[in-house]
């Protein structure tokens, strides 16, 4: 059943941002957002990439994993905003936080806005379970004008100018502060965990009404990773007596993370006995990182790890056409699942669909993470689904990190518009209601 009211986060975003009409886009190697017509090179490549085609008037967004050294020393016509699921390294441009799905719609329209007022780029930070998340609230129209771009000879020859820009700053603050009021932050303060404060929004400069934000705040708590971000920002809050304890784990944030639907990695661990093999794998995927014991290397290191036999069993997933090259050579010693991301050919044999992997052998997947089938739509019993009824945990939801599965009136319903067919939730209901 879908609800009318549910909205998907990433169907929601990816709409808004084809409405806002960026002539720029570019998308890193398995983020999961599939945006047709975007620029695929190097992250630190994308960055001058974007830069550039924001200084002439053009609307530039980018989607990394880890957003590289922003360096730029030009004003921006045009809106530049750079997204990730990881705190920057350096603090040289407004930063927006967005850890709740609810917070979406206000924080991606407002960075918009900020990048126009200040000519810089922005960067929105969000929580790994923001995408294929569920809202109830619709992004607001997007800017459907589109910006002639404008070059002539004196276009990067122009300079920021330091004091304009600190100008721009604090009154994009101040009426920031009007239209997304913020708390003031308590004794403790922590970007990782949701059950601490954190700011909506930190902007790169001492501004008198960001530090009354930060007066009673003593304490942030962090990983040795977002170390660097977070002595940025004691230094601009210089005034301040605040101590930086690294004693979090190097963990993603802790909330719920969704695969895609269909994510061949949910219907791998679904229906292979995985408990006692080491999986390798060459995707690039942050949730499947979060979510599984897997090992990213190459397919190359893999088949130097197993060139002799191992003592341990051993699975590789990667893609059929990193294979293609090494495809008269695979080693015998090794365990490949290779997913279908072309029309070429191994000598693996072929499944029709995820259930049909029974044993751990060598198999090409029907599909790739870039171009996932769907097939049946699932149905629930509902008399069958009684776990939220008894207070019991979903195992269909917690074993396959679907965000094609609700809870509405203590049910598990599923969403017909993200929902592939894959059953990779089946094996984890034992009440036979999927």
């Amino acid at each position: 059943m879908y609800f009318m009211g549910i909205i998907n986060s990433t169907e929601s975003l990816i709409e808004y941002i084809n409405g806002v009409n960026f002539s720029s886009v570019y998308v890193e190697e398995n983020f999961p957002l599939a945006i047709s017509g975007t620029f695929r090179t190097q992250a630190v490549n994308a960055v001058q990439y974007l830069l550039a085609s924001a200084v002439v008037g053009n609307k530039a967004i980018g989607f990394f994993h880890q957003i590289p050294k922003i360096s730029f020393d030009r004003p921006l016509r045009g809106i530049c905003i750079f997204v990730s699921a990881n705190l920057p390294e350096e603090l040289e441009t407004p930063v927006f936080f967005c850890r709740k799905p609810e917070n979406i719609t206000d924080i991606f329209p407002r960075a918009l806005k900020t990048s126009a007022d200040t000519n810089m780029p922005v960067q929105v930070i969000i929580a790994a379970n923001i995408l294929n998340n569920y809202m109830t609230v619709p992004f607001p129209t997007g800017d459907l004008d589109r910006v002639l771009p404008y070059l002539n000879n004196s276009t990067f020859a122009a300079k920021r100018n330091i004091h304009s820009t600190q100008q721009k700053l604090t009154a994009a603050y101040t009426a920031l502060r009007t239209s997304i009021p913020q708390h003031e932050m308590p004794e403790n303060m922590a970007f990782e965990l949701t059950s601490e404060e954190f700011p909506l929004y930190i902007f790169p400069m001492k501004i008198p009404e960001q530090e009354k934000l930060f007066v009673k705040l003593k304490n942030i708590h962090t990983t040795e990773k977002n170390l660097y971000f977070f002595h940025k920002l004691i230094h601009i809050l210089h005034d301040l007596d605040i101590d930086l304890s690294p004693d979090l784990q190097n963990e993603p944030l802790a909330t719920n993370v969704y695969l895609c639907p269909g994510c061949p990695f949910a219907a791998l661990y679904a229906n292979l006995p995985l408990k006692d093999v080491i999986v390798f794998t060459s995707v690039r995927c942050e949730a499947v990182k979060n979510l599984y014991p897997v090992e990213q290397i190459s397919i190359t290191e893999y088949m130097g790890i197993v060139s002799r036999k191992l003592s341990v069993a051993t699975l590789f997933v990667g893609n059929v056409s990193e294979a293609l090259p090494v495809k008269n050579i695979l080693l015998s010693n090794g365990t490949f699942v290779l997913m279908n991301d072309c029309g070429e050919k191994v000598p693996f044999p072929y499944i029709s669909g995820p259930t049909k992997l029974k044993i751990v052998r060598n198999t090409v997947f029907p599909y790739s993470c870039k171009n996932i089938k769907k097939y049946s739509i699932l149905r629930n019993n509902f008399k069958k689904c009684v776990c939220y009824k008894n207070n019991t945990s979903a195992e269909c939801v917690n074993g396959s990190h679907c965000p094609a599965m609700i809870c509405r009136e203590n049910r598990i319903h599923i969403n017909v518009k993200l929902c592939t067919g894959c059953r990779s939730c089946v094996p984890y209901c034992d009440k036979k209601a999927l």
